[in-house]
């Protein structure tokens, strides 16, 4: 493109001249000695658009990208050990309110399909991770337990359909101030390394359908190696700034209980990025089940409250 406007200029520039010349009186007309560049000779255009950087063409319209934007398979909207982003305030009807956070997210590694982060076709490499702590605040503030997860998932996209599979590894721990509290309480060492295979069906462009199995391989301390998790959710485009209402339905059965259900439910009000797909929401939970912190292995829970999500 360079080399094309530099020959343009030049001979602008001697046009511009040779004028100037022959208004004068200088030269005829007929002795212009202006030669026009080959049509042959002119560069090639730049590709448009460009490739990203680091990216190979690779045909197809799909090309090799690192650390691409957005994600082919999200997480679950009420999916309770997902790696995001949260605070959440929820009362337990038998001992008062709790304190439910995530710290931590998803990113693309490795991307062999199209650009950008909206609904992105092919194939994707991307690892995982997140603290998930409960804090006390009617014990000054202390933490209670805390599960971290990390794990490296293989995703896919094509058309409605997404797919994942890969391997997670899930620790849980007791936070000192309550074993303080609780002298008496018998810590579990609660592991899970485990593999895991997932599919997301886009019914509509705002709802979605899912279902997940995980087997742990390795195991110890109350946990049993099988667990499966399906649900639906409603997320749809908001207007600009206005953003739109959100729901959504998750049910997770687990080995570790005997398979007892355990049901979260989250509606409210999100908004989505429309250059990344991140997703932030405001809004109110309800869950009942075995215990959201996994250390507590003979707990059954009832909450309800509300909070803050952000998926990116």
């Amino acid at each position: 493109m360079l080399a094309r406007c530099s020959t343009a200029c030049q001979l602008l520039l001697a046009i511009a001249m040779l004028t100037v010349r022959a208004t004068a009186g200088e030269i005829e007309p007929a002795e212009f000695p202006i030669e026009l560049p080959e049509l042959s000779s002119w560069p090639e255009s730049a590709p448009h658009p460009p490739l990203p950087p680091f990216a190979v063409d690779s045909g197809d319209c799909y090309i090799w990208q690192v650390l691409p934007p957005g994600l082919m398979y999200h997480s679950y909207l009420a999916g309770e050990k997902e790696p995001r982003f949260q605070w959440v305030f929820l009362s337990e009807k038998d001992r008062g309110m709790v304190w439910e956070a995530a710290l931590g997210g998803r990113i693309g590694i490795l991307r062999h399909g199209t650009c950008g982060a909206i609904n992105p076709q092919g194939w994707q490499l991307d690892l995982e991770g997140a603290a998930l702590p409960r804090v006390d605040p009617e014990q000054h503030d202390d933490l209670e337990a805390v599960d971290f997860r990390v794990g490296l998932v293989s995703t896919s996209r094509h058309g409605p359909n997404a797919f994942k599979a890969g391997y997670y590894h899930l620790s849980s721990h007791v936070g000192d101030e309550f074993l303080i509290a609780n002298p008496g309480f018998a810590r579990q060492n609660y592991v899970r390394d485990s593999l895991i295979a997932g599919w997301t069906h886009d019914v509509t462009t705002s709802t979605q359908i899912y279902g997940e199995i995980g087997y742990a391989f390795n195991h110890e301390d109350g946990a049993e190696p099988l667990e499966l998790q399906f649900g639906t959710q409603y997320l749809p485009w908001g207007d600009g700034c206005r953003g739109a209402p959100f729901a959504a339905f998750n049910v997770h059965l687990r080995e570790d209980f005997d398979f007892e259900t355990s049901i979260n439910v989250v509606a409210g009000w999100q908004w989505r990025g429309p250059q990344t797909d991140h997703r932030f929401r405001a809004g109110v939970q309800y869950y009942d089940g075995p215990s959201m912190q996994w250390s507590f292995t003979n707990l059954h829970e009832t909450l309800i409250g509300g909070g803050l999500w952000c998926d990116y």
